[in-house]
């Protein structure tokens, strides 16, 4: 990736920032670079059958068992936008 990609903005629920960013942190990687991460694994996630890589994006990532699972069970929502208001959901009931 390079700056001369396109950019991209857009607004976050603070909880789901901080998320993110605890995510980054884990994973030693930017704010960009998880975020692109996430919305890459979870569009590929759509696009074929479970268990069923389209990209590298699994091997780079590699998942335990138990992230994995959690990831499948959350990108099976119908929508993004049902996505994010279940995260920002959890995040409240916290």
């Amino acid at each position: 990736m390079s700056r001369e990609d396109p950019q991209l903005r857009i607004r976050l629920p603070i909880e789901t920032k901080k998320a993110i960013e605890d995510s980054a942190k884990k994973h030693s990687r930017s704010l960009n670079a998880e975020i692109v991460e996430a919305v890459s694994y979870w569009l590929s996630a759509h696009k074929s059958p479970v268990g069923k890589p389209t990209s590298t994006i699994e091997v780079i990532w590699q998942p335990t068992k138990a992230e994995f699972e959690e990831v499948i069970k959350e990108t099976q929502r119908t929508t993004l936008t049902e996505f994010m208001a279940m995260l920002e959901q959890e995040k409240a009931s916290k």
